[in-house]
């Protein structure tokens, strides 16, 4: 993972991104950039496809604490979840950079920032794969 993706990781868990409620600038409307909100314009749940956590007050929250901190041993369990991230992990990124990106439009470093890496994590959690 990257040291931007890391940062708007935690940016995000902190409730720092986005960093106030503006006018949304991704879908044109006078709906407020809050973090729910965002969670729906950019339509990330159905992306996802974690209907289990759609009731979740903060889905994108309970699914980070799903993060594996090591590689399964099971090679059945390993396999699930490894197809699992390699799934969600490069959309949870990207919907990361689009926030910051339309939160930030002119900021040099936001627009030198915009190259993701997700198999940088996913490499590291599941070397074999």
């Amino acid at each position: 993972m990257s040291s931007y993706d890391r940062n708007r990781i935690i940016r995000w868990r902190r409730g720092w991104l986005p960093s106030k409620p503006e006018p949304c600038g991704h879908c044109g409307t006078n709906n407020f950039t809050t973090r729910n909100y965002l969670i729906l314009c950019y339509h990330l749940l159905p992306a996802l496809n974690i209907s289990h956590l759609q009731n979740e007050p903060h889905p994108l929250d309970s699914l980070l604490n799903q993060l594996p901190s090591k590689p399964p041993t099971t090679e059945p369990l390993k396999t699930k979840t490894y197809l699992f991230w390699l799934h969600c992990w490069p959309l949870i990124l990207q919907f990361l950079k689009d926030i910051d990106h339309d939160i930030h439009v002119d900021s040099q470093q936001v627009i030198d920032a915009m190259a993701t890496k997700p198999e940088l994590l996913l490499d590291s959690l599941y070397p074999d794969n």
